[in-house]
Formats: structure tokens, sequence, C-alpha cells
């Protein structure tokens, strides 16, 4: 006696586990980056206020006025922007473009908000130059990250004795 089976069945089967495994796969890559963003935007911050506060040392230090602060910050948040694209895309390489320019956008929006909050709510007419400075940096980072070459570990050479 011949068993028959049941093909129809069995590529059903088939298509659902792939489809199962994919899922899981995108929940994985959803996982990793958002974490790579968290980081990017958690060092990318530590950076600036780093830079942030060279910045008004130097400011102070040259007697400059308080008007020209903000010009001084628009710069720096640039390379703080610059170095999330670059940390965010670093370590898969993949997408600099998108993902630098994403770091860079939650970079601007948590600079905003603190902004923001510091100034009871008001929105200064640089926000549009920032958000254009640190875009531009942040896909700079981001291209730059995606492109560069990984370095290769050195060879050791033992010594005979």
């Amino acid at each position: 006696m011949e068993i028959k089976r049941n093909y129809a069945a069995d590529t059903y089967a088939q298509t659902l586990k792939n489809s199962e495994e994919k899922t899981q796969n995108r929940i994985g890559g959803i996982k990793r980056l958002a974490a790579r963003l968290l980081v990017s935007t958690l060092l990318s911050g530590a950076f600036f206020f780093a830079l942030l506060s060279l910045g008004s040392v130097l400011a102070w230090q040259l007697d400059l006025k308080t008007d020209t602060l903000p010009f001084l910050a628009i710069p720096l948040a640039g390379i703080a922007a610059f170095v999330a694209g670059y940390v965010g895309v670093r370590a898969e390489r993949k997408q600099g473009l998108l993902i630098g320019a994403l770091c860079a956008a939650i970079l601007y929006a948590v600079l905003l908000l603190i902004s923001m909050a510091a100034s009871d709510g008001a929105f200064g007419g640089h926000a549009v130059a920032l958000l254009l400075v640190m875009l531009i940096g942040g896909v700079f980072g981001g291209i730059l990250a995606a492109n560069s070459e990984q370095k290769k570990p050195k060879k050791r050479v033992r010594k005979r004795k």
C-alpha cells in the first residue's frame, strides 16, 4: 500500500516556517537598530556637551558676548551629529545615509527638547539651521562609516628562542 503525500500541506508548512524565521530576523534587526541608535545618541550627546563646555570656556576666556553662543553651538552640534552617524553605522556598515540621518534626527530631537525646556518652550529661529547642520553632519558620518575599510588585526610574529 502506497502512502500519498500531501505536497500542498508540506509547501504550506514550509512557507509558514520561512515566514516565522523572517519575522524573527526582522525583530532581531529592529532590536539591533534601536540599540545602535540609543548608543550613538548617548555617546554623541555626551560628546556634544563636552564640546559645548569647552566652547563655553573658550568664549568666557575670549570675553565673547552671549549673543554669539548659539552661533558657536551650531557647528559643535554638527560635529556631534557626525559622531552620532559614524557610531551608529560603524558596527554594521550598511545604510550609512539613512542610519546617519536617523541618528542625527534623534540627537536633534533630544537637544531641541532640552533647549525648549531651558527656554520655557520658546522655539528659536536657529532651530532650522541647527536641524540642517545636524542632518548633514549625521549623513556624512554615516556615509564615511559605511565606506571605511575594516582594520585587519596585525599578525603577531613570535620570536624564536
